[in-house]
């Protein structure tokens, strides 16, 4: 069945058309610059926007050749970092960004659940590479800071939590004497996380501008994970003060306070709530996730595509498309299936479906190794999230999708069951 409705009918035309739009004339300037045939990607976008139907459908090869796709993007741009890390993204003005240690933690993540699907063991030892070029970077104080040009960072709560996550995932991996000094990583950057929690369970300090963000439910997830993996009550107890902290701001709408209002945080947050739920047997906290999930299928189930952003009163606030959300919240159905949380619904599934052939249309193709399998930030190409770039989150959360997909509905032998 295909999807009816433009999205530029959805709200203001003028976000997403390029009449008169600065935005969409410097991104096709540096595009073309870059490489002349990245023309085709405004031309591909600007006629979707402008389409009265869609309609996305991926067989099962067509989904695992998408996802192979993905997973080669991943892997060039780990190569072209040199060190073992990926690098934020790929922009069609300033090139390749330097590795960034968040994503690169929990991407390591992506290319073990790879490895296991398709028992490549190449990338058990990429995400070795990851971990070590972690461990290297790792601060006395037991946090990780990011590096840019200008030098480095101080530390971010958040940032620190997903390096945290890709280490404690990899530590069954670890070769044994790697194994005491990924321990110790692992117990050190837990400390500094329980040392700077606020007494009521938030994180205000060494988060972006002092701000309370309910997104750390990933962290405090990571935490918990950590947690009970190494027997540590004291992690456990402070990861769980988090989630009771989130809690208290989720609003009787379901909405999340102390949010910014991008379905690439929104799901974040759900993504938290429904993992530390699972951990914890906890059906407040996976209620709060599928709520959320319900909330943004019934906003967008007639579109193959997710409005990027919604106010407190779930209304939506932009035209474009955040790629990432889409491609979270396609994780977030698949992973509450996985653990019977939600129905297998038929329409559901059609419409994760259409999502991934969505996300599959505007996977780049025929450019060049450097954006060839990409996912760009937004949809169209020029919109306000990452336009024109690949930022490497949005490439790990569209192959995370695919392989939760394949994992729960297809046998080893890659047959649809």
């Amino acid at each position: 069945m295909g999807r009816e409705g433009t999205i530029a009918s959805r709200s203001n035309a003028k976000e997403i058309l390029p009449v008169k739009s600065a935005r969409f004339f410097a991104h096709l300037f540096f595009a073309v610059r870059y490489n002349p045939k990245c023309s085709t990607l405004f031309v591909r976008d600007l006629n979707l926007s402008l389409r009265n139907k869609h309609n996305f459908k991926l067989s099962t090869p067509e989904k695992k050749k998408c996802l192979d796709s993905l997973m080669g993007w991943l892997r060039n741009a780990q190569d072209v970092g040199q060190v073992g890390g990926v690098p934020a993204y790929f922009s069609f003005r300033s090139k390749w960004a330097l590795p960034y240690l968040e994503t690169t933690g929990y991407i390591s993540c992506t290319f073990l659940r790879y490895a296991e699907m398709t028992q490549n063991d190449e990338y058990v030892g990429r995400a070795e590479k990851m971990i070590k070029w972690l461990l290297e970077l790792q601060e006395p104080s037991g946090s990780f800071t990011e590096l840019f040009r200008t030098g480095k960072s101080e530390p971010v709560v958040f940032n620190c939590g997903q390096v945290l996550r890709g280490l404690t995932d990899f530590y069954p991996y670890a070769e044994k004497d790697l194994r005491p000094k990924l321990e110790k990583a692992i117990e050190n950057v837990s400390n500094w996380l329980c040392a700077v929690q606020d007494p009521d369970g938030n994180w205000t300090r060494y988060e972006y501008q002092g701000m309370p963000h309910i997104y750390n439910t990933r962290t405090a997830w990571a935490l918990l994970k950590a947690g009970r993996f190494f027997n540590n009550e004291k992690h456990i107890e402070k990861a769980e003060n988090n989630l009771e902290w989130a809690q208290s701001q989720v609003a009787e709408n379901g909405y999340f306070n102390d949010c910014y209002d991008l379905t690439h945080f929104l799901t974040y947050t759900a993504n938290g709530f429904l993992e530390v739920g699972i951990v914890l047997s906890n059906d407040n906290y996976i209620n709060i996730a599928k709520n959320y999930f319900f909330k943004m299928y019934e906003l967008n189930k007639n579109y193959p595509y997710i409005i990027a952003t919604y106010n407190r009163q779930w209304q939506p606030t932009s035209t474009y498309s955040c790629l990432t959300g889409n491609a979270q919240i396609a994780c977030l159905a698949l992973r509450m299936m996985e653990n019977n949380i939600i129905n297998r619904d038929e329409k559901v599934l059609e419409w994760i479906n259409n999502l991934f052939g969505f996300l599959d249309h505007v996977r780049v193709k025929d450019i060049d190794e450097n954006v060839n399998g990409g996912i760009p930030g937004s949809f169209p190409i020029w919109g306000k999230y990452f336009g024109g770039a690949i930022p490497n989150w949005a490439v790990k959360f569209t192959a995370d999708a695919f392989i939760y997909f394949l994992r729960l509905f297809t046998d080893r032998d890659g047959n649809y069951r």
